[in-house]
């Protein structure tokens, strides 16, 4: 006999079964990760009342879709990179709002949308900030803000997108 009793042998396999039962990603669909790009050039994005906000940007993506054990979504998280240029559809006066850095996480549980991050930076040297919203925000299904921490400039509580502030800027 090698000195080892066959019970110290059992329990040491079972605490190996039980560990890979625990640790395996196989009880769950594999996660969904995809990547992809997006941009546009002066769409319309804001009525500032004697011109309109126009928008060009430029958005990278990398998502990661999480599943059940039945394979249906639970949670899809994407970060998200945005690059862009507010401009006065008038005038041509730009504001530039970049690089803002977010991450959106959508629970298919309960339908939330939150969002963490830097949604809106306006920073004019020698001006100072304009416009700026960091955070967290959280909607419900039905598009409501439940939860709000940060300055935010856009997405107002009670849920509204307000730029008047850049409008003013650009005027």
């Amino acid at each position: 006999m090698n000195g080892r009793s066959p019970r110290v042998l059992v329990i040491a396999a079972l605490i190996g079964v039980l560990t890979l039962l625990v640790a395996s990603p196989a009880l769950a669909k594999a996660p969904e990760v995809s990547s992809w790009e997006e941009s546009w050039a002066n769409q319309p994005l804001y009525d500032c009342g004697d011109f309109t906000l126009l928008e060009s940007v430029h958005n990278t993506y990398d998502g990661t879709k999480f599943f059940d054990k039945a394979g249906n979504p639970v949670r899809w998280q994407v970060r998200f990179s945005y690059d862009g240029t507010l401009t006065n559809s008038v005038t041509g006066a730009t504001v530039t709002d970049a690089p803002d850095h977010q991450l959106y996480v959508r629970d298919y549980g309960d339908g939330t949308l939150t969002i963490h991050g830097l949604v809106l930076s306006a920073n004019i040297p020698g001006v100072g900030v304009i416009g700026l919203d960091a955070g967290t925000t959280v909607f419900d299904a039905d598009w409501n803000i439940v939860f709000q921490s940060g300055p935010h400039h856009v997405w107002l509580p009670g849920y509204g997108i307000d730029y008047t502030a850049i409008c003013d800027f650009l005027r």
